[in-house]
């Protein structure tokens, strides 16, 4: 169906091959009616002439006659006798009329043949003549008549013949041939042009045109077409492969633009949500803070009196070992309430960042020197390498230390009895990172995310404010924070600082 569709198309208004032939065969008309007509003149002019010749033996013929047979002194009536005494002689074609005249148009002699009285209205023609030469004329209807003078007998002979050319079978044969050799001129010109074009314009452009409605339909710019046919389908083929190369090069750059952008916009919105995570955190931080700082200055005036007033107690019960024992754990109990109260206070209060760059190795002994007696009361092994380190880092040395001084703690803390706490001090080309490690049961992923929430803990005592401070501590000082927890290696909290670039 494509093909027959293929040459429907071929023989539209629109199509090449309707344009190419309409003036070819206009052409082929013209040259083949320019032929007859060369053919009709040619034919005509040879036809005239042979024509013309017998005429002229004819007249020839009748002149010896008359001249030979007619005396100088002849009567008018001798004419018309010597010539039909001796017409056998003449050999006149059939066909052929012969007529003699005087000098004065007097008619003498006739064997007419034809319409003679329009021949007649033809012979002034031959009275400009006074020689005793052939001369020849065609009439407008074709009509031949060849006439000559006899001076020494003061006769005019003509003869003539009324049959034109296009009266002969020579003219119709013209015609039949212009009749036959222009349809089949033109059947053989139009099936040479249909299938030189076929070939070279119209399964080219078929095939171009598949090609472009397989790529509209599969939305693929890959196919390409081979150049075939003659030279304007064949540029027009590699400008079309040319254009589907350039289609697809777009195509797979826009993809990835797409996919770019799909990434760029997953990862500006991540970060919108983490901005605005951290806005509400920030929010909510404040107004615990300010909440808390004023609980925690409510809470510390009573609890001061109270503190003094179980000491005055402690002292006056010396003695009494029952009561003692009660108000050491009151003592306990209030102090564990104070540490409480400071810790909050601690996290709520916004303190000045002081940033500084300082070598970080005499901090580093100084941590380690604090926390080795708390490390003692739960007989742990404190392990520490790299603290000799003697790169700078920028930070506050009073929060990097207190935000050492958590983890380490915080560690020690949730490490079995008699297990070993390691910290490792490593060098990044732009931080150094303090990593502490203990071997103690492992957190899972959603208990590690919210061991940075304020108030939330899994030890029993506890008030949930040490990561949640250390992590505050380490933002307000460009550095960072990070906790990874599994089986096999335990739980290592990362301190990230930024270190001064040479």
């Amino acid at each position: 169906m494509p093909n027959t569709f293929a040459h429907l198309r071929f023989f539209s208004t629109r199509s090449t091959f309707v344009r190419v032939m309409i003036p070819v065969v206009i052409i082929l008309l013209l040259v083949t009616i320019l032929m007859a007509r060369l053919s009709y003149l040619q034919a005509k002019s040879v036809y005239e002439n042979l024509q013309a010749e017998t005429l002229t033996n004819t007249l020839q013929t009748s002149r010896n006659l008359l001249v030979n047979n007619l005396p100088e002194d002849y009567k008018t009536e001798e004419v018309a006798n010597t010539m039909a005494q001796n017409l056998s002689q003449a050999s006149i074609p059939s066909g052929v009329g012969l007529f003699v005249m005087s000098n004065n148009s007097r008619l003498l002699f006739n064997k007419g043949v034809g319409n003679f009285p329009e021949i007649q209205n033809h012979l002034s023609y031959f009275y400009r003549f006074a020689d005793s030469a052939a001369h020849r004329l065609v009439t407008s209807k074709g009509e031949i008549i060849v006439g000559m003078h006899i001076p020494s007998r003061s006769l005019f002979v003509a003869a003539y013949t009324p049959q034109s050319f296009t009266t002969t079978p020579q003219y119709n044969k013209i015609i039949e041939q212009m009749l036959i050799a222009f349809p089949i001129g033109a059947l053989m010109a139009t099936m040479f042009i249909y299938i030189v074009l076929r070939l070279s314009l119209l399964l080219p452009l078929d095939k171009l045109g598949q090609a472009m409605r397989e790529s509209i339909r599969t939305e693929s710019f890959s196919t390409r077409v081979p150049p075939k046919g003659s030279a304007e389908p064949q540029t027009l083929a590699r400008q079309f492969n040319t254009m589907l190369a350039e289609l697809n090069a777009r195509d797979k750059t826009l993809k990835n633009y797409a996919e770019t952008l799909e990434e760029q916009v997953k990862q500006r919105t991540d970060e919108l949500v983490t901005t605005q995570d951290k806005l509400v955190l920030h929010e909510r931080l404040a107004a615990i803070g300010e909440f808390a700082s004023a609980i925690v200055h409510e809470l510390r005036n009573p609890l001061s009196a109270i503190k003094m007033g179980v000491d005055q107690l402690k002292l006056s019960e010396e003695g009494n070992e029952k009561n003692n024992r009660r108000l050491s754990l009151a003592q306990q109990q209030i102090d564990r309430l104070d540490d409480m109260l400071s810790g909050i206070l601690t996290f709520a209060a916004s303190r000045p960042t002081q940033v500084e760059n300082f070598p970080i190795t005499e901090l580093l002994k100084q941590t380690e020197d604090m926390i080795q007696a708390y490390a003692k009361n739960k007989e742990l092994s404190l392990r520490f390498l790299g603290f000799d380190q003697s790169a700078e880092v920028i930070a506050d040395r009073n929060k990097l230390q207190q935000a050492l001084l958590n983890i380490l703690k915080n560690a020690c803390e949730h490490a079995p009895d008699k297990s070993e706490v390691t910290a490792v001090v490593s060098s990044k080309p732009k931080h150094i990172h303090i990593s502490v490690n203990n071997k103690g049961e492992p957190i899972s992923e959603e208990m590690q995310h919210r061991l940075f929430e304020p108030f939330f803990t899994t030890k029993k005592g506890g008030t949930g404010l040490g990561l949640p401070t250390t992590r505050k501590l380490m933002q307000e000082m460009g550095g960072e924070i990070t906790l990874t927890s599994d089986a096999e290696n335990g739980t290592t909290v990362t301190l990230i600082l930024n270190k001064e670039i040479a």
